[in-house]
């Protein structure tokens, strides 16, 4: 019974360590954490932090494939940290997702010249976010 545990943890380790990863920045604790399980089931490594502050020094060190960001965050917004991300980041392939409550026009444009890929609004289409995922994922080169 033991190997056959020790069997099935392997195998989920290698899902993981093949999927692209993830940092998410999400200051409401319950969506960040439930976000991160359910990427966690579909395979990727999520890194989860509390604010954007955290989330640009996380980005260096995680090294994220994949930057989900909330946008009203305490010490540095999701614009910001999405920004500074971009900067430090700037020969990779990078994907950033912004997710939130704001979703008007100008609210897309914002996040559009902050370099954020794609805005979707709260609450969150879970399948919304998957295919967004899933495009970019095809979009790696092999190995990737």
């Amino acid at each position: 019974m033991a190997k056959r545990s020790r069997t099935k943890a392997k195998s989920v380790s290698r899902v993981a360590a093949a999927g692209p990863r993830i940092l998410i920045a999400e200051d409401n604790e319950d969506i960040g954490q439930t976000l991160q399980m359910l990427l966690e089931s579909l395979g990727y490594e999520v890194e989860l932090c509390p604010d954007g502050e955290a989330a640009v020094r996380a980005s260096l060190t995680f090294r994220p494939d994949i930057v989900i960001l909330d946008i009203g965050m305490p010490r540095l917004s999701g614009y910001d940290a999405a920004h500074l991300i971009r900067k430090s980041h700037a020969r990779r392939t990078l994907l950033i997702v912004a997710i939130s409550g704001w979703a008007r026009s100008e609210d897309v444009a914002l996040s559009k010249s902050a370099g954020i890929d794609v805005h979707l609004s709260k609450p969150l289409a879970f399948d919304a976010l998957v295919a967004v995922l899933d495009d970019f994922r095809k979009r790696l080169p092999a190995g990737g």
